[in-house]
């Protein structure tokens, strides 16, 4: 029997999926912030991965204190919806919600309406259920291995968006179903890093670039008027990136299978599972996508990545402001038409 864990830590996903590269400037547009304005750099660990800030100012100590702010704020929001941690108020849920209905505080009852509204544009294939399944496979482990296939047909009885039911004005929340658990692993990223960056804005911080774990949302420009240089990993060839895209108010998301992987009797398995299978979603290898919002794109990387490229390109193509990037695993690289035109100023 053999079998070969493959663990790649998040530095290194910061690193290669979403890097800022300085050294890639695109051409000077609108006017400068004061020639006294620097950009400062900030970071902390949040939600287990390292949360890094570069905030363009004059003070550096007014900085540190709107950039503490903002990591408090999302720290206590991760105490809430982590499922990590046995007192969280998801935990709690999980725990109790095939009881009957749970109030909720007001941030939990948006994150699982945001993830319920995904689940059902994207027809299941963003899916907050998976939690049991996760659980089963243990992709964290030090040893994890490949479910037995009864195990994830059992565990799949308890997966589907539609078993959790929602009740706006009393702010509660319940399952259909003995044995649903939800995990916000895909989604709640993204609402505590929105919610951090709207402690910035609320302090007048004009320009910036929050990045969690290669999660990227750039606002304003630097100093000397420049635009931000993102790169986008090439899973084909991890030393070399795809792309630089110079972009400013953009969020730039993305989702590969070379995160949290391993290898069992020859082949390898991931942690973005398919709702519908149970299994680690195959048609890809890795996803970017490009909005001007942190809401907009938000779950939606690995929403596509379980789509696969062909239907995920389609969908995208269908909505507003929305592009993105499927590198597939037959190693074909595939754009939507906006993302060709808008974003490849700088390809490597």
């Amino acid at each position: 029997m053999y079998k070969k864990i493959i663990h790649l830590s998040s530095i290194f996903l910061v690193v290669f999926i979403s890097a800022v590269i300085d050294s890639f400037l695109c051409e000077r547009i609108g006017f400068a912030h004061s020639s006294t304005a620097k950009i400062y750099y900030f970071s902390d660990f949040i939600m287990g991965v390292k949360v890094e800030m570069k905030l363009v100012g004059e003070e550096k100590e007014q900085l540190q204190k709107t950039a503490d702010k903002a990591f408090l704020v999302m720290k206590n929001l991760d105490d809430r919806l982590s499922n990590w941690k046995e007192d969280s108020e998801i935990s709690y849920l999980n725990r109790n919600g095939s009881k009957g209905w749970i109030k909720v505080s007001k941030e939990l009852y948006e994150v699982i309406s945001e993830g319920v509204n995904l689940s059902k544009r994207t027809n299941g294939a963003f899916d907050m259920t998976v939690g049991r399944l996760l659980n089963l496979w243990n992709f964290y482990s030090r040893n994890p291995v490949k479910p037995s296939d009864d195990e994830i047909n059992e565990a799949l009885k308890c997966v589907n968006y539609r078993l959790i039911e929602l009740n706006k004005k009393k702010s509660a929340v319940k399952f259909l179903k003995e044995g649903v658990n939800i995990d916000l692993g895909g989604i709640a990223k993204g609402y505590i890093m929105k919610k951090g960056f709207d402690i910035i804005k609320e302090n007048g911080v004009e320009g910036g670039l929050i990045n969690c774990s290669g999660d990227i949302y750039v606002w304003g420009k630097k100093p000397n008027g420049s635009l931000w240089a993102i790169a986008i990993r090439n899973p084909f060839n991890p030393d070399k990136p795809f792309a630089v895209i110079s972009v400013t108010n953009k969020a730039i998301f993305t989702s590969g299978d070379y995160e949290r992987m391993f290898e069992w009797r020859g082949k390898k398995y991931h942690h973005i599972l398919n709702p519908k299978t149970g299994i680690s979603a195959n048609e890809c290898r890795g996803v970017t996508v490009v909005g001007n919002t942190i809401d907009d794109v938000n779950g939606l990387s690995s929403s596509l990545f379980i789509m696969g490229a062909e239907k995920g390109k389609k969908f995208v193509e269908g909505m507003k402001g929305i592009e993105a990037v499927f590198f597939t695993s037959s190693n074909k690289i595939i754009m939507t038409k906006g993302f060709e035109k808008n974003f490849l100023d700088q390809r490597h």
